[in-house]
């Protein structure tokens, strides 16, 4: 697998979000609201239901977060990637991750189990791994055939100097953060198809799927 060090920045990175979003943003919207009601509406069912029982209530809804998000944590991937690529997108394809359940929740499982464990040492390992991981679901939705201990270490691997870059993007959406959430919280509906799809562009950076045309002195990239 290529690995490439993303020097662009987060600016420009979520101007590529802009323009692969333009003319698909209300089924980049609507794919992202299905999926976070498939995983936040069993959650909340659980919660209701098992009100005043916090260690059953705890394990059923990161057990929900394991078997429904990981499909579907890998759906948002399939769907990403498409939109990024201009190929042809509908809210169905969310639903593929499911093709991919068991890769899926296995690789949810591990990522989390990782993830919590640095976490115990300190709140910044337990950052610093969320972020070493954060390739993992990409790298499953581009490699179907890869198993999941190949997505993890080569996502480790692919993070190995860009880090800091993908923290920095992450953290340049807090203006807009604060901005989607006057509205009545409405424009959150906008912004996380706006992350994803960044996210997905600095993906595609550090697989050096994408090419910045230096000689025209501009930002936009080639595959």
């Amino acid at each position: 697998m290529n690995h490439t060090i993303v020097t662009e920045l987060s600016a420009n990175i979520r101007g590529l979000a802009r323009v692969a979003l333009s003319g698909k943003w209300p089924t980049a919207v609507l794919t992202m609201l299905t999926a976070t009601l498939l995983v936040a509406v069993p959650a909340g069912i659980i919660e209701r239901m098992m009100e005043g029982q916090s260690a059953s209530e705890s394990f059923l809804i990161n057990l929900v977060s394991i078997l429904i998000g990981g499909p579907v944590a890998l759906g948002t991937c399939f769907f990403l990637l498409r939109l990024f690529r201009n190929q042809e997108i509908s809210v169905g394809i969310l639903f593929t991750g499911f093709d991919y359940f068991i890769k899926a929740a296995l690789l949810r499982l591990v990522t989390s189990i990782l993830i919590l464990l640095w976490t115990l040492l300190f709140i910044v390992p337990g950052i610093i791994a969320a972020i070493r991981y954060s390739q993992a679901f990409y790298i499953l939705a581009d490699h179907p055939d890869k198993d999941i201990m190949e997505c993890i270490e080569d996502s480790k691997y692919l993070m190995q100097g860009n880090k800091w870059k993908f923290f920095c993007l992450n953290i340049s959406f807090i203006g807009w953060a604060i901005l989607a959430s006057i509205p009545a919280g409405l424009g959150w509906l906008l912004l996380i198809p706006y992350i994803g799809t960044a996210q997905t562009a600095f993906y595609e950076m550090v697989t050096g799927s994408l090419r910045p045309r230096l000689q025209e002195g501009d930002y936009n990239y080639e595959s």
